[in-house]
Formats: C-alpha cells, sequence, structure tokens
C-alpha cells in the first residue's frame, strides 16, 4: 500500500501536503533507494544484478525497497516469459526527475564537502 510507504508514525497525510518537499526527502532518505535509482540510472537491471552492486543491503530490504518505488511510480517492471522467468526494473520518467535532483545534490555536497565533513562527523 503506497500509504505504508510514504507514512509514518509522526508523519501526516497534512505534513505532506503543507510540506511537500518533505515527500521526496522521506523517499531519499529511506534505506537504499537513492542508491537503487542510481544504479537503475544506468540501465535496467534484475533484482540479482541489483543485489551485486548493492551488495551490503540485505536481499530481502532490497526486494522491500524496489516494490515500494514501483509502487510509487518511479521504477517500472518488465517480466520477461522465459524460463527461468526474468524480470528487470528500470527508472520511470518520475523516476529519472528525481535521479536528476540526486545529481544535483551530488554536486553540490561535493562542492562544500570538505566543511560538511569536519560539522556532520565532530
Amino acid at each position: 500500500m503506497i500509504k505504508s510507504f510514504f507514512m509514518c508514525a509522526y508523519k501526516s497525510k497534512d505534513i505532506y501536503e503543507s510540506y511537500s518537499v518533505r515527500l521526496a526527502l522521506d523517499i531519499l532518505s529511506k534505506s537504499w533507494n537513492a542508491w537503487i535509482l542510481m544504479e537503475l540510472e544506468l540501465g535496467p537491471l534484475g533484482l540479482s544484478e541489483l543485489h551485486r552492486l548493492i551488495e551490503v543491503a540485505p536481499r530481502r530490504v532490497l526486494t522491500k525497497q524496489i516494490g515500494e518505488l514501483e509502487q510509487a511510480g518511479l521504477l517500472t517492471k518488465q517480466v520477461f516469459p522465459e524460463v527461468p522467468l526474468r524480470v528487470e526494473y528500470s527508472l520511470s520518467s518520475r523516476g529519472q526527475e528525481l535521479v536528476y535532483i540526486i545529481k544535483q545534490l551530488k554536486l553540490w555536497s561535493n562542492k562544500y564537502k570538505k566543511d560538511l565533513i569536519a560539522i556532520m562527523v565532530d
């Protein structure tokens, strides 16, 4: 259910309607979402390929996150009727827009990295 993807105990629909940037921040801050999106920017991948690229993520969690990203319309899933069955995930246009924002955040972080690390680590 999409509601469970966006909602936490301390959040409400009113919060998201008043502070819509919170939606994007919550999506990006969830476990492996940004990493999954960035890997899929390079092209479609299956779950096993994604798991090899993000091996620090437990497979069960990765599967859950991919399902939630698909449900949110950020990914598309293509099932190939082969034996064994093959599934590939790719970015939707909505997902591509979010990847652009992630790249902008990366540029900003790189620009101020030295100062920010000193503040964040101390």
